[in-house]
């Protein structure tokens, strides 16, 4: 894609030099900007695809791993910790999911196609559209993001002492009620709970391999297109195809949006997974 869109911006600053003043002028230019544009959504609409697709299958693995891992964390004696990781969880998937799906990929796609109209009429002037919706999703990401890390972090810690609580009230019950080998019940208990808590780390560590392994690719690919348009916009501003070059800024926009979805998305499961096991080594 970058060799290609490079091309056609070579091709169309030759042709303005030798064509300065004349009325075909325009038109190279025009069909250049459709060349490039033709060039520029294929492979938009390729990334966008595959980052919808990742969201998609990323929700599913989660829908069924969520319930799996709570399950585990409340047989080792993390009832509250587990009720509130599985219910922020899930709603903060669900919520980013139908975001993305709903409003994040309709509108990019949107923007994409307003920045096309507005490099082959430049009197439109509304090529900085782009670059507004990516602030727009940034910020908005952020303060999900920081709403999000809050509300677990703190729910999830108060929930952990009341579990710790509540662990050391049932081995106190236990030794005390039984006799004679209430101490060595109470032991067997810790050693259940010790066992659990290891399968519950392995649990977490797939949980977190799986993710990476489902988000990276996209993520890498999304990132290295990110690159090829920057890369492009350079070599077109360079060259002096202005109108090229708003086009290629605004596709680097939408695709940045795009990337900071997708690490959002990834960071919820990675990093609340994360709270979990250091609230399980912790107790």
């Amino acid at each position: 894609m970058l060799a290609s869109t490079a091309a056609v911006i070579i091709l169309c600053a030759v042709i303005s030099a030798m064509k300065e003043g004349d009325e075909l002028s325009g038109t190279f230019n025009t069909v250049g900007v459709l060349a490039c544009s033709g060039l520029i959504c294929t492979s938009f609409a390729s990334v966008a695809q595959s980052a919808k697709t990742a969201v998609d299958g990323f929700a599913a693995f989660l829908a069924v791993y969520i319930p799996a891992f709570a399950g585990i964390m409340a047989a080792n004696g993390q009832t509250s910790t587990a009720a509130v990781y599985s219910g922020v969880i899930t709603i903060a998937v669900q919520v980013l999911s139908q975001l993305f799906s709903l409003i994040i990929f309709p509108l990019t796609s949107c923007i994409m196609g307003v920045s096309v109209a507005g490099a082959i009429n430049p009197e439109l002037k509304i090529n900085s559209i782009a670059e507004l919706a990516k602030k727009a999703v940034n910020w908005g990401l952020v303060f999900i993001m920081t709403i999000f890390t809050g509300l677990l972090s703190v729910q999830s810690f108060v929930g952990a002492a009341a579990d710790t609580v509540s662990m050391k009230a049932v081995k106190f019950t236990v030794s005390g009620a039984v006799p004679i080998v209430g101490g060595a019940v109470s032991d067997a208990l810790s050693t259940v709970k010790g066992s659990i808590g290891m399968i519950k780390a392995a649990t977490g560590s797939y949980g977190i391999i799986v993710s990476a392994v489902i988000m990276i690719p996209i993520l890498i690919s999304a990132v290295l297109y990110r690159f090829a348009f920057t890369a492009a916009a350079s070599v077109s501003d360079a060259l002096g195809t202005f109108r090229l070059t708003a086009l290629l800024k605004s596709a680097e926009s939408v695709v940045a949006a795009i990337i900071a979805v997708l690490v959002c998305f990834w960071l919820i499961a990675v990093v609340s997974t994360a709270i979990m096991l250091v609230i399980g080594m912790g107790s």
